[in-house]
C-alpha cells in the first residue's frame, strides 16, 4: 500500500480536510519529474545534431553546407527551448514551496486549535477527578458508578490526545516524504526547510507529549493499582473488550420480538382469521396496526442510520443540534424498538388468537386500540422513563414543524418535516383510527371509515407538505437564499398532485383524457422528477462535474461503498415515482388488494426515507465539517459531579462558558445538593504540568456529587459542555 493510500486509510474522517493534501502537492512533483525528463531529451536531441556536424566533412562540399544549415536552426531551438524549460522549472519549485508554505500553516492551525482545546477539556476533567477524591458523602455504589463514569471519560480523552498525536506524525511523515522526493527528482537539498517544519509545534509536540505521559500516570494511580502496563492496556483497548449489559437486553427483547411475531406469521398463514372475520372485518382493523408499525419500523431504521453514522464518524448530534447527555445511541434505540415491537407483536397475536376463536378476551378490537393508546401514553409520559429527554426533545421539534414558519428553523427542524411527508399513510391511519373507534365502526362492521378515509386522507397528507412548504418561505424569509424558494415549490407541486387527485379519482378508470386528467398527469410527473433531481444535487450534493469522483462528489464519507451511491440514485428515482403515487391516494389496480398493497408501499416510502437520511446527513456534514464543534461535540463523555465552572479566554483561544444553565437536558429531577469545593489545583491533567497555563481572566469551580441516576441505571451528570456556545 502506498503512504497516499495509508494516510487516507489512516485519516480521522472528520478531520479529512485538516491533513496535507498530500496527493495534490506529489501532482507538482510530478510536473517537475516531467519536465526534467523532457529536457534530459532535448539534451540528448541536441547532442545528436552535433555529432552528426562532427562528420559532415566526410560528406563533401554541397551535403556539408547543407547539413549546418539545419545544425544552427537545430542549436538555436535547443537554446530557446532549454530556457523555457529552466523557467518552468523555478516557476513549478516556487509554487511546490509556496504550496508546502500553505499545507504547513493548515496543518500546524489545526493542530493548535484542537491542543487548545484538549487543554480546556483537561481542565474540565480534572475538576471531575477531584471532585471524585473529595466525594466522601457517597455511597459504595454510588462511588463506583462515578468511578465508571470518569474512566470512561479519561479513556476518550486519551483517545483524543492519541488521535492528535497520530494526526501530527502522519502529516510530519508526509512532508518528509515530499521532500526527499524532491531532493531525489530535482537533485537539489531541502535539508533547510526541512529543519524549518521540524520546528513547528505538531513535530515537536511537547505539550501533547506531556499531556500523554499525566494522562497515563493518572489512569495508573486511579483506575489501575499503580501498574502503567494494566493503564495503557485499558487506555488502549477497543469499545467491544468490555461487556455491555444493553447490549443483552437488545438481545432480549430482539429475540423476544421475533418469536411473537414467528407465531403471528404462522397463525395468519392458518386463514381463519380471515374466515372468520371477512374482507372487511380484516381489512378494517390493519389500518390501525400499520399506524404504529411504521413508526417503529422507522426506529429501527434510525437506530441502523445511526450506526452507520458512528462507524463512519458522521457526527449526527451536532448536525441535529442533540444534546450530547441525551442522544440515544444506536444500542438503545434498537433495544426501544425491540421493546415496542414486542408490544406491537402481542396485541397482533392476541387479536388473530381471539378473531380465529382461539382466546375468548372480548371484542378483537380492543387490542389494536389498546395497543395505540399504550404507544401515545409512553410519547408523552412525564414519567423519568424510557428516555424521557429524548421523547420532549422529539415533541419540541415536532410543535416547531407544526408551528411553521413561526417555529424554529434548524436542520432538524426541516429533516422531520421531511420525515413527516414520507409518513403520509400513517397519518391517514391516524385519521382512520380515530373514525373508526368513535363512531362506532368498530362494533358494527360498516366500513363506512374507509370511504371517509379517502378524502381525510388526502387532508392528512397536505399536512406535512404544507409546513414543509411554510418552513422553506420561513428560511428565504431569514437568510434570503434563493434556493429555499426552489424547495418550497417542489412541495407546492406536491401539493397539486394529491389535490387534483381528488378532481382526477380512479386512475384505471377509463375514459376521456379530461383537462382534470392532463393536469394531474403533469403534475405527478413534474413532481416526480423535481422532487428525484433536487433530491440528487442539493440535498445529497452529488452530480458534480469537476469532482475527482464523478458523477458524485469529491467527499464521501462512505468511499468503501461506492455502490450505495448508485444504488440510492437509482432506487430513488423508481421509489420517488412510488411515493407519488402514495401521496396522491390515487389507487391503482395491479393484481394485489388495496390493503397489502397499501403495506407495501408505506414500507416501501419509509425504508427509501431512511436511505435518503443516509446521504441527506452525509452532506450536511461534510459541509459543515470545518466548524470546530463538529468535532468537539463528537468525543462527549458525561461526567458524575456537577461543576459550576466560568471560563472566559482570549481572543486567540476562543472563549468559553459553562454554568448550571448550560445543561437543561438531564433526566434527573432538580433537588437541593450539599456543594463541596475542590481541593486547590495541583497534580493534575493540566497543560501536562499540574498547573493551568491557558489565557483566562479566573476561574471559579465548585464541585458537588450526584446520586441521581437516568432510566438506564447510569450515574446521570448534571455538568454540560456546551462546546458550540462561543461568547
Amino acid at each position: 500500500m502506498t503512504f497516499e493510500k495509508q494516510l487516507q486509510f489512516h485519516a480521522v474522517t472528520t478531520w479529512r480536510r485538516k491533513y496535507i493534501a498530500y496527493g495534490e502537492v506529489k501532482k507538482i512533483l510530478k510536473r517537475i519529474e516531467q519536465l526534467l525528463r523532457d529536457e534530459r531529451v532535448g539534451q540528448t536531441a541536441a547532442g545528436g545534431l552535433e555529432e552528426d556536424g562532427a562528420t559532415s566533412d566526410e560528406e563533401g562540399y554541397v551535403g556539408h553546407h547543407h547539413h549546418h544549415h539545419h545544425e544552427g536552426e537545430g542549436l538555436l531551438v535547443g537554446k530557446h527551448r532549454a530556457a523555457e524549460v529552466e523557467e518552468a522549472l523555478e516557476e513549478l519549485e516556487l509554487t511546490f514551496f509556496r504550496r508546502l508554505r500553505d499545507e504547513q500553516a493548515k496543518v500546524d492551525g489545526f493542530y493548535h486549535q484542537q491542543l487548545q482545546y484538549l487543554l480546556t477539556r483537561s481542565e474540565r476533567l480534572n475538576d471531575q477527578l477531584r471532585s471524585f477524591e473529595a466525594a466522601s458523602e457517597l455511597s459504595p455504589a454510588d462511588l463506583h458508578k462515578a468511578s465508571k463514569r470518569l474512566e470512561k471519560a479519561v479513556v476518550d480523552f486519551y483517545r483524543h490526545l492519541m488521535l492528535l498525536d497520530n494526526y501530527a506524525l502522519f502529516n510530519f511523515t508526509a512532508f518528509q516524504k515530499l521532500l526527499m522526493k524532491h531532493d531525489r527528482i530535482t537533485q537539489l537539498s531541502s535539508a533547510e526547510y526541512l529543519e524549518l517544519i521540524e520546528h513547528t509545534s505538531f513535530v515537536a509536540r511537547t505539550t501533547l507529549t506531556s499531556l500523554i505521559h499525566d494522562t497515563e500516570e493518572k489512569f495508573r494511580d486511579m483506575f489501575a493499582n499503580g501498574s502503567l502496563d494494566k493503564a495503557k492496556a485499558k487506555l488502549l483497548a477497543r469499545q467491544h473488550d468490555y461487556f455491555d449489559w444493553k447490549v443483552l437486553q437488545l438481545g432480549f427483547v430482539a429475540g423476544g420480538a421475533a418469536c411473537i411475531l414467528l407465531a403471528l406469521v404462522l397463525l395468519l398463514l392458518q386463514g381463519q382469521v380471515q374466515e372468520v372475520t371477512g374482507p372487511v372485518g380484516w381489512s378494517k382493523v390493519l389500518p390501525v396496526y400499520r399506524l404504529s408499525a411504521m413508526p417503529i419500523l422507522g426506529i429501527w431504521l434510525w437506530g441502523v442510520n445511526v450506526l452507520i453514522w458512528h462507524r463512519t464518524r458522521v457526527n449526527h448530534v451536532y448536525i441535529f443540534d442533540l444534546s450530547p447527555t441525551s442522544a440515544l445511541s444506536h444500542i438503545h434505540l434498537f433495544r426501544f424498538a425491540g421493546f415496542l415491537s414486542v408490544l406491537w407483536g402481542t396485541s397482533f397475536f392476541l387479536y388473530a388468537g381471539t378473531a380465529a376463536g382461539h382466546f375468548n378476551a372480548g371484542p378483537a378490537e380492543i387490542f389494536p386500540l389498546a395497543l395505540t393508546c399504550t404507544l401515545i401514553l409512553l410519547i408523552v409520559c412525564p414519567f423519568n422513563i424510557l428516555h424521557r429527554s429524548s421523547r420532549v426533545f422529539f415533541l419540541q421539534v415536532l410543535v416547531s414543524v407544526v408551528l411553521a414558519p413561526f417555529g424554529k428553523l434548524r436542520f432538524v427542524d426541516g429533516y422531520l418535516g421531511d420525515l413527516l411527508t414520507s409518513m403520509v399513510k400513517t397519518l391517514g391511519d391516524a385519521e382512520y383510527t380515530v373514525c373508526y373507534y368513535t363512531t362506532g365502526d368498530w362494533l358494527e362492521n360498516t366500513g363506512r371509515c374507509q370511504i371517509a378515509n379517502r378524502y381525510g386522507a388526502a387532508a392528512m397528507a397536505c399536512l406535512p407538505l404544507f409546513w414543509r412548504m411554510m418552513q422553506c418561505l420561513g428560511r428565504y424569509s431569514a437568510t434570503k437564499h434563493v434556493e429555499h424558494l426552489g424547495n418550497s415549490t417542489k412541495y407546492l407541486v406536491a401539493l397539486s398532485v394529491v389535490l387534483l387527485s381528488q378532481l382526477y379519482g380512479d386512475l384505471s378508470s377509463a375514459g376521456e383524457w379530461s383537462a382534470i386528467r392532463v393536469l394531474w398527469c403533469i403534475a405527478f410527473i413534474v413532481s416526480t422528477l423535481y422532487s428525484y433531481l433536487w433530491d440528487i444535487f442539493m440535498d445529497w450534493g452529488l452530480g458534480r462535474w469537476h469532482s475527482q469522483n464523478f458523477p458524485l462528489r469529491d467527499e464521501l464519507f462512505y468511499s468503501n461503498r461506492k455502490w450505495f451511491y448508485y444504488y440510492c440514485i437509482v432506487s430513488n428515482f423508481v421509489f420517488r415515482f412510488f411515493w407519488t403515487i402514495t401521496l396522491s391516494g390515487t389507487p391503482i389496480h395491479t393484481g394485489i388488494d388495496s390493503t397489502t398493497m397499501g403495506w407495501i408501499a408505506a414500507t416501501v416510502e419509509v425504508v427509501r426515507r431512511f436511505t435518503w437520511s443516509l446521504l441527506r446527513v452525509e452532506n450536511e456534514f461534510q459541509s459543515k465539517a470545518g466548524d470546530v464543534s463538529v468535532y468537539r461535540d463528537t468525543d462527549f463523555i458525561p461526567l458524575p459531579f456537577q461543576v459550576n465552572q466560568v471560563e472566559v479566554s482570549d481572543a486567540e483561544h476562543g472563549a468559553w462558558r459553562h454554568t448550571d444553565d448550560d445543561n437543561d437536558e438531564h433526566d434527573g429531577q432538580d433537588e437541593e445538593r450539599p456543594h463541596m469545593q475542590p481541593p486547590p489545583r495541583g497534580g493534575m491533567l493540566v497543560n501536562g504540568k499540574g498547573k493551568n497555563t491557558t489565557a483566562s481572566t479566573g476561574t471559579t469551580t465548585v464541585g458537588s456529587p450526584l446520586s441521581s441516576y437516568d432510566d438506564d441505571g447510569d450515574l446521570h451528570m448534571l455538568y454540560s459542555i456546551n462546546a458550540t456556545t462561543h461568547q
